[in-house]
């Protein structure tokens, strides 16, 4: 028994001595270590990327000093060019003050163990100095810098047109010019840092395109242009036709630096007021081959194609958005008989004033003819020639003047209230009645003619008002009254096919 509690004792004492001993060695250790890393830099600890680990303050400095002898930054460009700057050109110094030596005073030596497993990236901004013109004058004379070479970005654009896909959607152009604020401030922080590389499209200095191809709004861009290119509208003004194709169309569309897709709406407006210039007849003279064999000319008046302007434009815009094809008429105003020779066609009435006779042609066939009396020439209220529309058609109207109402049974009205109608209060027709006893500017036709006319017309036929000297016809005698005495005043042509039975010019 007494050797057994002599070997535990010993067994004791041993341990003891081990732990003694090893606490010992790591306190000196530790000890050691925290003297050692009283004046170097942990392990882990960084400046601008470089280890400084178990230097001191001294070292770290020389060695961020032996930095800055051989010095240069290598710019990378776009497109795979790439140029330098060295810091003899700029007079490159380094310059640390005490950064390094506050850097040590921030390390808690005891703490070093830790150290081991952590790491300090630190980052001295101002580690040299270098004169500022010199860097200005080398920033300026790299070949990036030369505006001449400059190549400039591009959105994403419209190409070609292919049948079944629209048109091509072409990539953005990533060209090289600079934002030279950016690049001379870029530049400026890596010499201050001593970075080595610079790349330019990483910076991010060139002015780049702001939507490429794979945008919403180059996509939007696209649908749209598709659309407009879709359409196709076809004008036809009797044998000759006018074509909005999209060759056309392409010459209306603006594309804005968003790449929104408008129609140039005053480029349209051009373009139909040409259209009307060409195709227009309204108050144009026009030349009749009359029935007495000699051609006339026919000036004032209102008959006549007339497009209106602003309906086309209209129209021509809706189809182009909707891209629809189309084929047909513009808006008009009013219309006439033909596009093609005279515009009034082979049915219209002619009325010669000289001779006070009336011809009424449909479909280039004499319906019938008759002596007519035409306003009085002695009180001013001579029939205006001219090409005009019938208004409208009325039965059983009644004309009414300042001083006097008359009843008539066709009434057809072709220049504001002036119109043909019956006179059934006359005895004669014809002759040079119109110079002293004539109507205040209507057209009076006997009864039985007028039927004939009111029954066989339209509204919108012309009447065609003109004078040819040597027509001229024997004097006619009317034992008639006329029944209005006043003037009504002239009013426009309308092809309105309403009736107004208040007024006339009998």
């Amino acid at each position: 028994m007494k050797k057994t509690k002599k070997r535990r004792k010993r067994r004791v004492k041993t341990w003891v001595k081990v732990f003694l001993t090893t606490a010992i060695i790591l306190g000196g250790m530790y000890a050691a270590g925290a003297v050692y890393f009283h004046g170097h830099y942990f392990y882990g600890t960084t400046v601008n990327g470089s280890s400084v680990a178990f230097q001191t303050a001294e070292a770290a400095k020389k060695q961020a000093s032996s930095a800055t002898e051989d010095y240069t930054l290598t710019i990378s460009e776009r497109g795979g060019g790439s140029e330098e700057i060295e810091g003899s050109q700029i007079g490159l110094e380094p310059v640390f003050g005490s950064w390094f030596e506050d850097l040590m005073k921030k390390q808690n030596e005891l703490l070093w163990p830790l150290s081991f497993l952590t790491t300090d990236d630190e980052t001295l901004s101002q580690v040299v100095s270098y004169d500022e013109d010199k860097l200005d004058a080398a920033i300026s004379s790299l070949n990036c810098m030369d505006s001449s070479k400059w190549v400039t970005s591009e959105n994403a654009s419209l190409g070609a047109w292919k049948d079944g896909s629209g048109y091509e959607l072409k990539k953005a152009v990533y060209g090289t010019q600079m934002d030279t604020g950016a690049f001379t401030a870029d530049v400026k922080q890596a010499v201050s840092t001593l970075e080595t590389t610079l790349d330019l499209t990483k910076a991010g200095v060139y002015v780049d395109p702001v939507y490429d191809e794979n945008s919403q709004q180059a996509q939007q861009m696209k649908q749209t242009a598709d659309t407009y290119g879709s359409s196709d509208i076809t004008y036809t003004f009797g044998n000759s036709v006018e074509e909005i194709d999209r060759k056309q169309i392409e010459e209306w569309m603006d594309i804005d630096s968003d790449l929104n897709v408008t129609l140039d709406q005053d480029a349209i407006a051009q373009y139909v007021a040409q259209l009307a210039d060409t195709y227009n007849t309204a108050g144009q003279a026009k030349t009749l081959a009359t029935s007495y064999g000699q051609n006339v000319t026919i000036t004032g008046g209102t008959y006549g194609w007339k497009i209106n302007q602003a309906s086309t434009v209209s129209q021509i815009l809706e189809k182009i958005q909707n891209g629809e094809a189309y084929s047909g008429d513009p808006v008009y105003t009013q219309t006439a008989n033909s596009h093609d020779g005279n515009d009034y066609g082979n049915t219209y009435v002619e009325i010669n004033l000289a001779a006070q006779h009336l011809y009424f042609y449909k479909n280039g066939s004499l319906v019938t003819d008759c002596d007519i009396v035409s306003g009085n020439e002695s009180e001013g209220n001579g029939t205006p020639t001219g090409a005009y529309f019938v208004n409208y058609l009325d039965k059983d109207a009644t004309l009414k003047g300042e001083d006097y109402e008359s009843e008539v049974s066709y009434w057809m009205p072709f220049n504001g209230n002036i119109g043909m109608h019956d006179a059934d209060w006359r005895s004669a027709f014809g002759g040079t009645i119109y110079k002293t006893n004539g109507s205040h500017g209507c057209i009076n036709m006997p009864p039985a003619s007028a039927a004939v006319v009111f029954h066989n017309i339209s509204a919108g036929t012309p009447v065609l008002v003109y004078t040819l000297a040597g027509t001229e016809s024997s004097s006619s005698e009317d034992t008639s009254t006329d029944a209005s005495t006043s003037t009504d005043s002239d009013s426009t042509t309308s092809t309105d096919t309403s009736t107004d039975n208040t007024a006339g010019e009998e």
